[in-house]
């Protein structure tokens, strides 16, 4: 029997019947006969199904009703029916009729690609169409070419639909047929599918499906052909799963709630953030804005209207594919409005040459605007044209409602994040009361809530998993490890007087952190891996700047294992790097079970990782090039531990030892002090001077390091290069284009309040004192006189009206852009108490990074 479900439609919708139709389809081939069941002699259901499915498609049944309607079925029982997916296909206030409605299932052959065509049915004269799911496993049922359709064999496949070309006059007939018309929405895994899936396929749903999931779109060349896929491997398919899951912070797919399509949602903590609420607000005006852009084509009769000829000139492609997750793609000029919104998604700032508007704008960004009005179909959208069309979504935890029911604060002024392996965000809050360590799921339900410390700063995410947060308030100095998968703080032990700051893991499990005290140093946890049992640090490098007490800032481990160490107490980078040992002769060695003993010529200490190279024999080929770890030392007698197995003997070899863990550092002077520390795929290393002390200030830096320590070279860009304002953090994204955070405020007439702070980007090529910038984010203006407390208002960068002084910033490995409202450590009743997702903002990354670092994946995609 089948019983299709309630078919979703716009707001302005009413009702429609249609007993004869759920009559006629309401029909079982069991031998019993039940409630709305009629007996069929000697046909094949699936036949049957595909007749009627067919004839429906073909609109041969007649609906009884108005053009703005919903079907509700009766209620059925009987024999277990397929599922089905039944929903509407709407372009602002009318449906769309005879649109090429289409069911697909994401692809697993790369970024972009590989998506597999499911189903194919046609909307009906009031928008509604149908998919039937059926019974058991197989995949692609008639060719794709009909309605039905069953989940594949093997995997878990994401579930999408997109409605291509149709009428939206109302008129009631097929013609003229609008090819610019191209909408869709995400549904999710098909092995989540309920027995009736209610699905909305408008512009809201458009704009929320193709921003989430941007980084997994190509929009092919002409109308109809955009594909969706990622590779196979772990992390890419989770990152395409969390975008999937983002949709439903931006809007409702399967219809209208209470608050219309686009709303607010709150999530309860579970696990030990219990107590608190985190709500996620989507930035609804602009959302509504962008949908109403696209209704204004979507709503004429002709792909070659003014309407679409002004969105499709003005939402253009990004000037490169490199700046994308797809650097090989050829990006045409848009032919429907999901590429047209796939390009407002990835070439946000509008770059590009203006050429010509029928409404009157005279910039891309204006020409946009004027295609939105007061009669536009969604309401509320912006009032005035923004200066970028990124979507924003905030993550609010008051002091009210976001305090955990252990006390914890849910948001106090959050100052460092890391997302694992999962694309999870930590954070550690830097408020001076109480300051915890907080974990959110990719779409921001609390998980962990835990420290009731104060001064929360550094935070990094070891190989294994395992959470490193420092806390230096006065009375909580100190360094703590949530374990991987563990429910608790562990508490390492670090040296006393100092006040711990910064953190950052390399890629054999190491944990560093440096203090402030005696000229500033560097400390070590050595591989801390599992154990858990915690030891002292060893220092790796210090005093870095005289013996007095400096502020640390931004540390990070490259590939190559040298420390980068950044200070705001002057404007020295410091470069710090592992000291290479001559070639040691090893002779005498013996194995037995996990440990190696040998004897060398050079001096090592307990803790030095080590690797020895170039043994010949049967015992040393197993544990030959390996990285391990002394664990004792006696004269020139010295064991190490490894995993290899072997077998016990005593043998004579030689080889080399390479020293590891042992630092010599020097410092790097640029013109002014240097914020931030992120590092691409190519090792150049990334910062950005403060604000606004006049030459050498709001500038992007990027350093090449040399062959040896201290003999990088750096080139600085122009000053208010993209908009930045006084760097404060930088991230790197999966293609190496390069966010700063604004430290300072950057809205026209900027004062220090929410909304008035920006977030910039760049991407840069060549390398040494001759690389070049090129601004991914709107420039704005050149500042004038700047204040510390006003800021420089250039209106440069990409805003959103929640952005506060963001003290650092994480990609996840689905490209979303989180950004700290840190508020300058400041908490009060209205700032210093939200985080922001700019959704799909940029290419995915690995994480966590010392995963990236192990893997050299740094400014790499998953």
């Amino acid at each position: 029997m089948l019983r299709p479900g309630r078919m979703l439609v716009h707001q302005f919708q009413g009702r429609l019947t249609g007993s004869s139709l759920w009559s006629i389809l309401s029909i079982s081939n069991d031998s019993t006969e039940g409630p709305n069941t009629m007996m069929m002699p000697s046909f094949s259901s699936s036949s049957l199904r595909r007749s009627l499915l067919s004839l429906v498609t073909l609109g041969l049944f007649t609906l009884c009703g108005c053009a703005n309607s919903f079907v509700t079925p009766p209620s059925a029982t009987g024999s277990i029916a397929p599922a089905t997916i039944a929903g509407v296909v709407h372009g602002g206030q009318y449906p769309v009729y005879n649109a090429t409605v289409k069911l697909y299932t994401a692809g697993t052959t790369g970024y972009g690609a590989g998506s597999i065509l499911q189903a194919t049915t046609t909307s009906d004269v009031n928008g509604n169409f149908q998919f039937t799911l059926e019974t058991g496993l197989g995949g692609v049922v008639d060719g794709g070419a009909s309605a039905l359709w069953k989940c594949p064999s093997t995997g878990n496949p994401l579930v999408y639909i997109t409605a291509i070309g149709g009428n939206s006059s109302g008129s009631g007939s097929t013609t003229p047929n609008n090819a610019a018309i191209g909408l869709m929405s995400a549904i999710g895994l098909c092995g989540n599918l309920a027995t009736t899936t209610e699905v909305a396929v408008n512009e809201l749903t458009t704009v929320a499906s193709v921003y989430a999931l941007a980084n997994y779109i190509n929009p092919g060349a002409t109308a109809g052909t955009e594909t969706i896929g990622t590779n196979s491997t772990t992390q890419a398919t989770t990152g395409l799963n969390n975008a999937f899951s983002t949709i439903a912070n931006l809007a409702n797919t399967t219809g209208p709630g209470a608050g219309g399509y686009v709303t607010s949602n709150t999530y309860p903590g579970v696990g030990t953030a219990i107590g608190a609420t985190m709500t996620a607000t989507p930035e609804s005006a602009k959302l509504i804005t962008i949908a109403n852009i696209l209704a204004s084509c979507i709503n004429t009769t002709s792909s070659s209207s003014n309407n679409c000829a002004d969105l499709f000139a003005s939402a253009s492609p990004p000037a490169s594919a490199t700046t994308t997750s797809q650097p090989g793609a050829t990006f045409a000029t848009a032919a429907d409005t999901i590429q047209a919104a796939y390009y407002l998604a990835v070439n946000p700032a509008n770059n590009g040459a203006f050429t010509t508007c029928n409404n009157g704008g005279t910039t891309k960004t204006g020409c946009l605007w004027g295609l939105a009005s007061s009669t536009s179909p969604f309401q509320t959208g912006l009032t005035t044209a923004p200066s970028d069309w990124t979507i924003g979504v905030t993550f609010t935890g008051s002091l009210g409602t976001g305090t955990c029911a252990n006390g914890d604060f849910l948001i106090a002024a959050p100052y460092h994040a890391a997302v694992d392996a999962n694309g999870n965000i930590w954070y550690i809050n830097g408020g001076s009361t109480i300051s915890s360590l907080v974990e959110l799921s990719p779409v921001g339900q609390p998980i962990v809530c835990t420290g009731s410390l104060s001064n929360g700063r550094g935070l990094t995410i070891d190989t294994t998993g395992n959470v490193w947060g420092s806390f230096n308030g006065t009375a909580t100095n100190g360094i703590v490890e949530w374990p991987a998968g563990g429910s608790a703080l562990t508490v390492w032990p670090v040296p006393t007087g100092n006040q711990t700051y910064e953190m950052t893991s390399d890629g054999f499990g190491n944990v560093f952190f440096n203090q402030n005290a005696s000229g500033g140093s560097i400390w070590e946890f050595i591989d801390p891996g599992t154990t858990t049992t915690p030891f002292a640090p060893v220092e790796v490098a210090g005093p870095l700047l005289g013996t007095g007490t400096i502020t640390q800032g931004y540390i990070q481990v490259d590939p190559q294992g040298r420390i980068w160490d950044a200070t705001s107490t002057d404007p020295d980078l410091f470069e710090i790097y592992p000291k290479t040992s001559s070639a040691a002769s090893i002779t005498g060695f013996s194995v037995s079970g996990g440990t190696v003993t040998f004897n060398a010529t050079n001096s090592y200490a307990v803790g030095n990782q080590i690797e020895i190279t170039s043994l010949t024999s049967t015992e040393g080929a197993t544990f030959d090039t390996q990285v391990l770890t002394l664990t004792a030392v006696t004269s020139s007698t010295f064991s190490a531990a490894t995993s290899a197995a072997t077998t016990s003997g005593t043998v004579t070899d030689s080889g080399t030892g390479i020293l590891a863990a042992s630092y010599t550092f020097a410092a790097l002077t640029t013109v002014n002090t240097s914020y931030g520390i992120a590092i691409d795929s190519n090792n150049y290393l990334y910062q950005g001077t403060t604000c606004c002390a006049g030459a050498g200030d709001r500038e992007a830096v990027k350093w090449t390091p040399g062959g040896t320590l201290g003999t990088a070279t750096y080139t600085a860009s122009s000053q208010n290069f993209a908009g930045i304002n006084g760097v404060r953090s930088t991230v790197v994204d999966g293609a190496s284009n390069v966010f700063y955070g604004n430290e300072y405020p950057n809205s026209s007439g900027a004062t220090i309040s929410a909304g008035t702070y920006s977030v910039s980007e760049l991407t840069t090529s060549g390398s040494g004192t001759t690389a070049t910038f090129t601004a991914l984010s709107p420039a704005g203006s050149v500042p004038g006189t700047c204040s510390t407390s006003a800021g420089c208002g250039t209106t440069g960068g990409f805003f959103d009206s929640d952005f506060q002084e963001p003290l650092d910033m994480q990609i996840d490995p689905s490209g979303n852009l989180w950004v700290l409202n840190t508020f300058n450590y400041a908490v009060t009743t209205s700032n210093g108490l939200t985080i922001t997702e700019l959704v799909g903002a940029a290419v995915p990354v690995v994480t966590p990074l010392s995963v990236a670092v192990k893997n050299n994946q740094l400014g790499a995609k998953p």
